[in-house]
């Protein structure tokens, strides 16, 4: 029975460290036209298209009324990036920072000691970022405002491929409006 109960404690955190990072079960680097529709059957709506960036407004880890920014690679269009804004608590401080402590509640509970503390409020401009990174994703949490430059306040999620944002090769040249 000991030899059970320490297998198990042993096993807990490499479960933890070999933790997927995916976006509402998505995987980054994927097609952003899939991506996309998969977000459609979870019931987003789309709101812009444009190029290789989409937005959406939808529900987001049980939060309404937020908007969702897609953003891909230039040339293969595979997802680089998602940004979650969570409109139904911007300016309004009190709001926010429940919504900021639940939403790190449930990081935690997923994430374990991955979700680590980034920078710690400031007074200037109010921000506070955790993160989790597993090498090749990395999620951002973070509030901002209110501070001594600004009243507005905000919490946002960013989620980017660490490999796909910083990709040089994925530039195209050729990009433009066909009404311009």
């Amino acid at each position: 029975m000991k030899k059970l109960f320490l297998i198990m404690f042993l096993l807990i955190p490499f479960s933890m460290q070999g933790q997927e990072i995916k976006f509402m079960g998505l995987e980054f680097g994927t097609n952003i036209e899939a991506f996309c529709n998969a977000l459609k059957t979870k019931g987003l709506k789309q709101t812009v298209d444009r190029f290789e960036e989409q937005e959406f407004v939808g529900t987001f880890a049980t939060y309404n009324n937020c908007n969702i920014i897609v953003k891909a690679t230039e040339v293969t269009k595979r997802v680089k990036s998602v940004e979650v804004q969570f409109n139904s608590v911007r300016n309004k401080e009190y709001e926010r920072d429940r919504a900021y402590e639940e939403i790190l509640k449930q990081y935690k509970n997923k994430y374990g000691s991955k979700l680590i503390l980034k920078n710690k409020k400031d007074s200037l401009m109010g921000i506070e970022k955790y993160i989790v990174d597993n090498g090749t994703i990395v999620i951002e949490i973070s509030i901002c405002g209110p501070g001594m430059l600004s009243k507005d306040c905000f919490l946002n999620v960013y989620y980017y491929s660490k490999e796909l944002l910083h990709n040089n090769k994925e530039v195209n040249s050729q990009k433009y409006s066909n009404d311009i």
